[in-house]
């Protein structure tokens, strides 16, 4: 039987924003995580909820695989990656390692794969050859295992006079084994605490998007085309980002999500929020909504809460 990965890639740093993903289809190859077309699995519905706090994600899955065939399930291996952290002077975020994955309503125990990279370059073979651990908190943390990493060229060395940096960062994976019956849906539901970009100011990316963000009942972010513009951005005062992978879905059967949701949970009614996908309908003060069906995005999801 074939083993397949799929695959939630989730990556970024704290200061340019988190980036999560959707589930992906994919084969593991020697050479790490490679997508695969899947010709059976097909993703039936996604809810994706949103908020600073938590992020949801309520997947059903069916394995169209006739029973002709004589084959009674696919076998998958599920993966998600959480963000990469980097350790030094500029921080060292704190992942929270609250991931739990849900199946059929039934607690799923995971496995852990602690990976090194420099950029997108896998570089774990070396920093092990270099007998130091992959998890640069474990190197920024000891004095000893720093020093050893600045021997051997894996961290700054500048005499205490600038700041130094463990010179790769980590990516920490949550892996366990799933296998969907032929002609069965099977439902896979995690959740997990997001690590959020800072946006210090006003940023102007978001600004473009105005039929996709909310303020409040009575002035709609549609008009930021109007003369008014300059009274809207100078009411923003910073607040945070997450991007989140979408186009993964196309790696299902279908190239698509049959059904799709997004929900957007504001902190109060005085703060914003808003994404890419839109327009966004209202469901409360604190609660928009964007639907789809035959989903098959082309771009990822950006989203921004602001103060």
């Amino acid at each position: 039987m074939k083993k397949y990965l799929c695959s939630l890639f989730v990556f970024g740093l704290i200061f340019s924003g988190s980036l999560k993903a959707n589930d992906g289809y994919a084969a593991k190859g020697a050479g790490g995580i490679v997508f695969k077309k899947s010709s059976y699995i097909s993703m039936e519905s996604e809810v994706l909820t949103i908020s600073k706090n938590k992020v949801n994600v309520k997947y059903e899955f069916i394995n169209r695989r006739g029973l002709a065939e004589k084959k009674d399930a696919e076998e998958a291996l599920i993966a998600f990656p959480m963000p990469k952290i980097s350790c030094g002077y500029w921080g060292k975020p704190k992942i929270p390692e609250d991931f739990t994955v849900f199946v059929d309503g039934k607690l799923v125990k995971y496995d852990r794969e602690v990976k090194a990279f420099q950029g997108d370059k896998d570089v774990t073979k070396k920093v092990l050859a270099a007998g130091l651990p992959t998890d640069c908190r474990e190197v920024y943390d000891n004095k000893e295992i720093f020093k050893k990493a600045q021997k051997k060229g894996w961290a700054d060395d500048y005499k205490g006079e600038d700041p130094e940096d463990v010179k790769f960062i980590t990516q920490i994976t949550y892996y366990w084994k799933q296998k969907f019956p032929s002609n069965k849906t099977v439902k896979i539901e995690h959740s997990y605490t997001p690590v959020l970009g800072v946006d210090i100011g006003s940023p102007t990316w978001f600004f473009n998007l105005a039929p996709h963000w909310d303020r409040n009942p009575n002035i709609r972010w549609e008009k930021l085309k109007d003369s008014s513009l300059d009274f809207h951005r100078s009411d923003v005062n910073g607040g945070n980002s997450l991007h989140y992978i979408l186009v993964t879905a196309k790696t299902w059967k279908m190239n698509a999500v049959n059904r799709f949701k997004l929900v957007l949970k504001k902190d109060n009614e005085k703060s914003f929020i808003g994404s890419t996908l839109g327009p966004l309908k209202k469901i409360d003060n604190n609660t928009y909504e964007y639907r789809a069906s035959n989903f098959s995005p082309d771009r990822n999801l950006s989203i921004f809460f602001g103060k």
